[in-house]
């Protein structure tokens, strides 16, 4: 009976209509309760397969996998198929199901999204238009990565800026919380005055120094003083809103700067 009910569930597997697949689950599963031992935990993975080929194999879906090719590639040779054919909403639902990290399909969502804003917003002149694109889809992914933490926006907002999002690319930049990934990208997109801001706010004085050497070699001195001053004079001015900072974080940089000038 032992061996029934193993070939009763390894026959599933190999079976792909739906009805007849249950009828051998059935069986199995019906087998198993006359057995005084036996691991249940066969039937359980085999019903997880079956949930997952079926739903590749949907219509809609269109991937007629067998068994033995997914044990062969494993679930994330599938769910990279899904996500290739822009499947995300189904790969994320397999993702979930299987326990598994769906950092790749998020991202993938996230450059796909942007790709089509992108065709959509050049259909329209309009530069407001385009800002209120911009702003729904930094929103809709940041909703999104909200709870994604290992997802780093720095690595999307490369695809905005390369896509000539220049100001969706800012936005999605100011939620990054690695500021080493995220300072870099704010230089290369000449986003200069937040670039210091956020080198500030790290803490790291390395990072400090790597922004002000950046922007001493590539603006005129006038501009360099102007914009290393620029924090401090903010937080000083009565109409501007409070600093998150304190007034002597905010002067890390130019105190780092007239130390660098003294060596």
């Amino acid at each position: 009976l032992d061996q029934a009910v193993e070939t009763c569930i390894e026959a599933a597997g190999y079976e792909w209509d739906v009805a007849m697949q249950k009828r051998l689950m059935r069986a199995a599963d019906l087998g198993k309760t006359f057995l005084d031992f036996h691991d249940p935990s066969t039937l359980v993975r085999m019903s997880q397969r079956l949930r997952v080929l079926n739903a590749a194999r949907h219509y809609e879906v269109a991937i007629p996998i067998s068994h033995d090719q997914y044990e062969a590639t494993g679930p994330r040779t599938l769910l990279a198929r899904l996500t290739y054919r822009n499947r995300h909403l189904l790969a994320l639902r397999i993702a979930n199901f299987l326990h598994i990290a769906p950092d790749p399909i998020l991202k993938h969502w996230a450059k796909a999204k942007i790709a089509r804003s992108n065709k959509a917003r050049s259909v329209s002149a309009s530069t407001a238009l385009g800002d209120a694109t911009d702003d729904a889809v930094c929103d809709a992914i940041v909703e999104k990565l909200r709870d994604q933490p290992a997802v780093s926006y720095a690595d999307i907002a490369k695809d905005a800026w390369a896509a000539g999002r220049v100001r969706l690319a800012t936005k999605l930049l100011v939620h990054e919380p690695r500021a080493v990934d995220q300072v870099p990208l704010l230089l290369s997109i000449e986003e200069d005055k937040l670039a210091l801001l956020k080198s500030i706010e790290s803490g790291d004085t390395d990072l400090v120094f790597h922004v002000l050497l950046r922007l001493k070699a590539r603006l005129s001195r006038a501009e360099f003083f102007r914009l290393v001053q620029a924090p401090l004079q903010d937080s000083l001015d009565p109409t501007s809103p409070q600093p998150t900072l304190s007034t002597s974080y905010l002067a890390l940089a130019s105190n780092i700067l007239q130390a660098y000038a003294r060596n």
